[in-house]
């Protein structure tokens, strides 16, 4: 729903005047003009009722023009517009959930001289598809242990047996419909089929992600491969020398890092 009745309301309190002694101009010449920037860099005209397509993580930009002096554009609950510092005609948007947005513009002004009110409304549609990002693991996962080398066969006995890392050829498919969070399907070497959840800072960045699967956590950070051949790799990051240093607190333990290979569609 629009926040367009308190935005009425804040315009009516800053002129002061009663809606019961003017007449509201629907008939004026005083035009509301939204345009949006394209990923091309064309500036475009957004009819009212329009549907613009954008994809998810994209950031867009609005821009109003009108005359009048009292102006705002808002959105539903999916929707975070952000009003440029230096000029508050422009907006910015990150696209950050799927599906169909509603935006409003509002501009008013007041007449002084008619006594009359001028206000003017646009409103349109953000339609932003989901997506399925696949994650494939392609080498076993790298393993990686500084400590005393009395301790290191148990550190890795332990690590492989107790904590979840990657093995090899699972596959991981997020159905990508927020930035942040979602639903994610693995399935093993052997074909079983695991449904878990996903958490991410910004998926559509590939920095950070989570992996929840029957009740264990994958927790990763990724970076671009780009020592191996793969046009698509990435090397996901698990790093567990905090916890290990807990349990080897003698073992000049220093590192416990597993690095595992995958190759990302999106």
């Amino acid at each position: 729903m629009f926040k367009k009745k308190y935005f009425l309301l804040l315009l009516l309190s800053l002129v002061g005047c009663d809606n019961d002694n003017k007449a509201i101009n629907e008939d004026n010449t005083e035009s509301l003009n939204v345009y949006y920037l394209s990923k091309g860099g064309d500036t475009i005209l957004i009819s009212n009722g329009d549907t613009i397509q954008q994809n998810l993580g994209d950031s867009v930009e609005f821009f109003i023009e009108t005359s009048l002096n009292l102006i705002g554009l808002f959105g539903d609950k999916h929707v975070e517009l952000t009003r440029n510092e230096t000029d508050n005609l422009i907006y910015s948007c990150k696209m950050e959930q799927a599906g169909v947005s509603s935006l409003g513009a509002f501009a008013y002004s007041f007449d002084e001289e008619a006594v009359t009110n001028i206000e003017k409304e646009k409103y349109f549609f953000i339609k932003i598809p989901s997506w399925l990002l696949s994650i494939l693991v392609v080498e076993d996962p790298d393993i990686s242990i500084e400590a005393n080398s009395d301790v290191k066969e148990a550190i890795e006995k332990k690590l492989t047996d107790q904590y979840s890392i990657p093995t090899l050829f699972n596959s991981y498919k997020l159905n990508v419909e927020s930035l942040t969070e979602g639903n994610v399907t693995c399935t093993t070497a052997t074909k079983d089929t695991i449904i878990g959840e996903y958490s991410s800072s910004d998926i559509s960045l590939l920095h950070d992600l989570a992996i929840q699967l029957n009740n264990k956590s994958l927790v990763f950070t990724i970076e671009k491969a780009t020592d191996r051949e793969y046009g698509q790799g990435y090397w996901l990051k698990q790093d567990f020398t905090e916890e290990f240093q807990k349990l080897y607190p003698d073992a000049n333990v220093s590192k416990v890092a597993v690095s595992t290979l995958a190759i990302i569609n999106q």
